[in-house]
């Protein structure tokens, strides 16, 4: 495959995802992001490139599991840890950073959009009880903000109340990587 000798490997990958998505190559696509080794924080942040839709294509929830235990690990557990390790250490200067990194995974687009391709692919495999224990309570909390808050239309700045969406977009269209 000429992809893997160029120079720009991860950007080509990246766009043969959103390419093999578009004409329903589910396995193609998935072979591709699995190659790239995308952990963590680049979950959040480039998940979307192959879940978006992946519940009209497959029943496979892999990664949409992979992208749950993210948050479920990371987000709702690490990072309340490093902001107790902040203060208990007294490395004031990284709290704040800590702070708006639990908060932006917390309240990410991301994890509201895969937990609605696992209640469709649920849906589809009659698996009720992982839209109970894993997807409504997403759905409830992101909801929950919004409802909750009357200003949410004007313009929320309470950053508890703020949806975040760490979809990286921009690496798909950067044409400066091509010169």
């Amino acid at each position: 495959m000429a992809v893997a000798n160029d120079l720009h490997e991860f950007h080509l990958r990246l766009w043969l995802i959103k390419l093999y998505n578009l004409i329903n190559c589910y396995s193609e696509s998935k072979f591709n992001f699995e190659y790239l080794k995308i952990k963590l924080i680049q979950l959040d942040t480039l998940s979307n490139s192959i879940t978006n839709r992946i519940g009209t294509t497959t029943t496979d929830k892999s990664i949409l599991n992979s992208c749950t235990n993210f948050y479920d690990t990371h987000a709702a557990h690490d990072c309340p840890n490093l902001i107790n390790y902040a203060f208990q250490n007294g490395t004031f200067d990284k709290l704040q950073g800590f702070i708006e990194l639990s908060i932006r995974l917390s309240n990410s687009t991301t994890k509201v959009l895969n937990a609605i391709e696992l209640i469709k692919i649920s849906r589809i495999t009659n698996d009720k009880e992982l839209i109970d224990d894993c997807c409504i309570p997403v759905l409830k909390s992101y909801w929950g903000k919004i409802l909750n808050n009357s200003n949410y239309l004007q313009g929320v700045t309470d950053l508890d109340c703020q949806i975040n969406d760490n979809r990286d977009i921009k690496t798909f269209w950067d044409n400066a990587m091509l010169s």
